[in-house]
């Protein structure tokens, strides 16, 4: 739709490129962008197979705080690469989380799709209507500062995303209860999120750390991703984990559907 507009056309390679600095074994790798010969631009990436994160959210059974703290923390590692080269993912959701296997059989995760935002931007989207009418980003992952202005958000945005996230994976619920996305939206600005005690008191002992988490000022929330893998491994320290191995081979719930390859 926009591969004849230089503007947007800019962006996607200026993005690439900033993708491609992204080294770390957290983020799915860009390799290289070019122009195919009929002017279609197109990025290289790495080639991952596996599963993303929605896929084990969506088989209906928790995941235990034992395999997915080692997920989240290593979420947390990429965004604080991407987060000191002044870079802001703007769309963290289970879909652009992605499970792989490393060599000697770990889980391994891999985040997708930086400075896809920016594009959009360009687009004239994330925040605003698209061209078909579609309100870009996803309502049940955006922090109140987002929904109010999806342009001015800092990397505070992003943390936000990932406690709502594990949240999820723990409970197999949403800390804001709404009868549909939209209705969240209004429910992220002017309601607390649930406790995480109340919705499985067995994990009562994460408590704080989702309070801190979930706070509606970004000023009262983890100002870095440092400082929350920081909060996330003192938790599991302080006994929130009761496996005596933390580690990424413990099997995952069942997957929905087939395996996916993502390139």
């Amino acid at each position: 739709e926009f591969s004849k507009e230089e503007q947007i056309l800019q962006r996607f390679f200026a993005e690439a490129q900033t993708s491609q600095s992204l080294n770390h074994p957290n983020i799915a790798r860009v390799y290289e962008s070019a122009r195919a010969e009929d002017g279609t631009p197109y990025l290289v990436m790495e080639l991952l197979t596996g599963q993303p994160l929605s896929a084990w959210i969506d088989s209906g059974q928790a995941i235990s705080p034992q395999q997915a703290a080692p997920i989240v923390y290593g979420v947390l590692q990429a965004l604080h690469l991407a987060h000191q080269r002044r870079v802001i993912h703007r769309d963290m959701k289970p879909d652009n989380l992605f499970i792989t296997r490393d060599a000697s059989g770990q889980y391994v995760v891999k985040v997708l799709d930086f400075g896809i935002a920016k594009v959009m931007d360009a687009a004239g989207g994330m925040g605003n209507k698209t061209r078909t009418g579609v309100l870009l980003g996803t309502p049940g992952y955006m922090s109140p500062e987002q929904i109010k202005n999806s342009k001015a958000v800092d990397a505070r945005s992003d943390l936000w995303a990932v406690g709502i996230i594990f949240y999820e994976m723990l409970t197999q619920q949403i800390p804001f209860h709404a009868e549909n996305e939209f209705a969240r939206l209004t429910a992220v600005l002017t309601d607390e999120a649930t406790p995480i005690e109340k919705t499985a008191p067995h994990l009562a002992a994460w408590s704080g750390f989702f309070r801190k988490a979930l706070a509606k000022e970004p000023a009262d929330r983890f100002q870095t991703a440092e400082e929350m893998g920081n909060a996330l491994m003192a938790t599991v320290r302080g006994g929130a984990v009761s496996s005596p191995a933390m580690g990424m081979a413990a099997p995952l719930p069942a997957a929905t559907g087939n395996a996916t390859v993502a390139m």
